[in-house]
């Protein structure tokens, strides 16, 4: 569905016309709800992180690096710390937790700290990025260090 057709469009984007045409696509993309509901939902999941991490790598427009870390800070929350939303959603952190204590979250891991890793290299590498980088830098190791999400289960 809408999940994979984002995946599709991202690989696609090569060109700094295609990055700059992809902004508003990539904004639409904070509404997306990730989850670990169900193997299929929790594969898709990764899918998506894998895609995101792989266009971050050829990612230069900054607007564009603006709005994957404003997505991406909204949609992890979102998976990674349900029982902080209003109102809550104990059912998604059981199943997250239960998600991290399954052999499956290595791959997830992986993806996060690809993600990680070209955020803090845009943020080293442009003053003007840093902010947003960084953002997303310190809410992904505040959802990376809470009981549960530790790779290979609960910390």
């Amino acid at each position: 569905p809408f999940v994979g057709r984002l995946m599709a469009g991202l690989s696609k984007v090569s060109s700094d016309r295609d990055e700059r045409e992809w902004v508003s696509y990539q904004r639409g993309a904070r509404h997306i709800h990730l989850s670990t509901h169900s193997a299929e939902q929790a594969g898709a999941s990764m899918r998506y992180l894998k895609a995101v991490a792989a266009a971050m790598g050829r990612t230069s427009r900054g607007v564009l690096r603006l709005e994957m870390c404003r997505s991406l800070s909204e949609s992890l929350s979102r998976l990674m710390a349900p029982e902080l939303l209003v109102p809550p959603d104990e059912t998604g952190a059981s199943e997250w937790r239960e998600y991290c204590s399954s052999g499956s979250a290595v791959e997830w891991w992986s993806a996060f700290s690809a993600v990680y890793s070209h955020a803090a290299r845009w943020a080293q590498r442009k003053a003007a990025h840093a902010p947003f980088c960084l953002d997303l830098m310190a809410r992904m190791l505040a959802l990376a260090s809470r009981d549960g999400s530790a790779p290979g289960g609960p910390a």
